[in-house]
């Protein structure tokens, strides 16, 4: 049961961050493309 939440736990952290990764990507072309 440990096991499985700490690879739960690993799987959404990866997931968070590629989500942030994706988002300040997107504002950093929105940016450079508006200025």
């Amino acid at each position: 049961m440990e096991k499985k939440a700490n690879g739960m736990m690993a799987v959404i952290a990866a997931l968070i961050s590629n989500i942030l990764v994706a988002i300040s990507k997107f504002v950093g072309y929105a940016l450079s493309g508006s200025a």
